[in-house]
């Protein structure tokens, strides 16, 4: 992965990285691939597929379900940082990015967020822009 290439995270070593860990960068896009697999059969299991609501009220309804739980977490994390003593790694612009969704938008802010394992989120709202949820 590039984080190990970078020196962020130690290497693993073993049968377990060469089988599984090594090939984390495929495993991504399968994860996407499948995804909008499961949910189109979804939509075409429907009724009537063509019944679709507007793509503002869908995107709403997805972020009401994720974006406080996440806020809440961002907010913990930077707590958590400050009562340590430690100074916040990230720039202001690196937080606003991640505020809104959209640090998995340039890798350089990626790797500076304070929940870098929720990039997944920031790539999820183009396609949820894109092609209606179900």
């Amino acid at each position: 992965s590039h984080m190990v290439d970078r020196g962020a995270v130690p290497p693993t070593y073993g049968p377990l990285n060469n089988a599984f860990i090594g090939w984390g960068f495929t495993w991504v896009p399968w994860f996407f691939m499948l995804s909008g697999f499961v949910l189109m059969h979804a939509q075409l299991g429907r009724k009537d597929p063509a019944k679709l609501e507007p793509t503002v009220a869908a995107v709403r309804r997805r972020a009401s379900a994720i974006y406080p739980g996440y806020a809440v977490g961002l907010l913990i994390s930077l707590i958590i940082i400050m009562a340590k003593g430690r100074s916040v790694v990230a720039e202001w612009y690196t937080l606003l990015m991640q505020g809104f969704l959209m640090q998995g938008w340039v890798p350089w802010v990626t790797e500076r967020s304070l929940e870098l394992h929720l990039w997944f989120l920031s790539a999820m709202v183009p396609f949820w822009c894109l092609f209606k949820p179900v």
